[in-house]
């Protein structure tokens, strides 16, 4: 799916169903339609620093988004068995699922880049030299502002974190790909949407705080048809 063809804002949600991490079966949206809002978040893999750092936030910020009428789910591209041995360590009470084909993330309209000798024409091609070019500031995670290779190795090692042979695999077999936040009314309706890179290179490895989530989120239930957003 293209950008262009992705479900947007006023859109009914694609259905997905998938493998849950912190609880035995599966998670899906039939789970949550009719019942409550949901901010799916669709991340990569554990390899990614930035998007372990994004589920995180969606945890801890679970408690106020419920108290909006949302509940949040983190949708990350990696195995079951790698994801329950990492999440299982840290207790997180957030709900989360996996997709090691990236299923979920094509369907809601997130992108896959080949990267290539030539010019950029993002985000369907990037030269590999812009990409090393992007700038990491300390308020996505580095101790200082780094290329998007030294701050990922830094965050590594801060939270002592190892890749392990699944998230190699995962970063072979699925290249680069974005992440996003997509928030759907209890009638499984998009009602807001945002999508990591969806500009420039230069945005990619670069998310949105949870006081700028949880803003965006409130205004787009105050917007939304009367009774479609929450119970």
């Amino acid at each position: 799916m293209s950008a262009d063809t992705a479900p947007d804002v006023g859109d009914t949600a694609p259905a997905f169903t998938l493998a849950a991490v912190n609880r035995d079966g599966d998670i899906s949206l039939a789970d949550y339609k009719e019942r409550q809002a949901l901010l799916l978040g669709l991340f990569r893999g554990l390899h990614c620093p930035f998007c372990r750092r994004q589920v995180a936030q969606m945890n801890r910020q679970a408690e106020q988004l419920e108290g909006l009428g949302v509940v949040p789910l983190a949708v990350l591209n990696t195995d079951l068995a790698h994801a329950k041995a990492y999440y299982g360590r840290l207790g997180f009470g957030l709900a989360l699922a996996v997709d090691p084909e990236w299923d979920t993330h094509r369907r809601y309209g997130l992108t896959e880049t080949k990267i290539g000798l030539g010019k950029t024409d993002w985000p369907r091609k990037v030269n590999p030299l812009d990409l090393m070019r992007v700038k990491i500031g300390p308020e996505d995670g580095p101790p200082k502002s780094l290329t998007f290779m030294r701050a990922s190795a830094a965050m590594d090692r801060a939270e002592g974190y190892k890749p392990r042979l699944a998230d190699k695999a995962g970063q072979i077999k699925n290249g680069l790909t974005n992440s996003g936040y997509v928030l759907m009314d209890r009638m499984g309706i998009i009602r807001w949407r945002w999508v990591e890179g969806s500009e420039s290179q230069n945005e990619m490895f670069k998310f949105p705080s949870s006081d700028t989530v949880v803003a965006a989120i409130s205004q787009a239930l105050s917007e939304a048809p009367s009774g479609s957003a929450t119970p």
